[in-house]
């Protein structure tokens, strides 16, 4: 979802400027929100197998965005940094929805 909205902004800033824009970039767009609703529907479909495999996914998930948010902050790359974080908490509040 993050990968999304951070892929949205860049085409309205396009837009914004008046410039065109590049077509792998759409195409980025494109593949993203496929994949966010395919994952979507096979949430809905499925049963309690499928939560909890989507469950296991974004734990391991998390976790991976921590330790890539801390390697970012040694390297002395904030811009990286602080994506990972803004991914980390968007993963963490979907966990949030399944622990409830």
């Amino acid at each position: 979802m993050i990968d999304f909205k951070i892929v949205s902004a860049q085409i309205d800033n396009h837009k914004k400027r008046g410039q065109q824009v590049p077509r792998e970039m759409l195409l980025e767009a494109k593949r993203i929100k496929n994949q966010i609703d395919a994952t979507r529907s096979y949430i809905q479909e499925g049963g309690k197998k499928t939560h909890k495999e989507y469950y296991n996914c974004l734990s391991a998930q998390y976790k991976f965005l921590a330790q890539q948010s801390e390697k970012y902050e040694k390297e002395g790359k904030p811009g990286k940094a602080k994506v990972a974080r803004k991914k980390k908490e968007a993963v963490g509040a979907e966990l949030e929805k399944y622990n409830s």
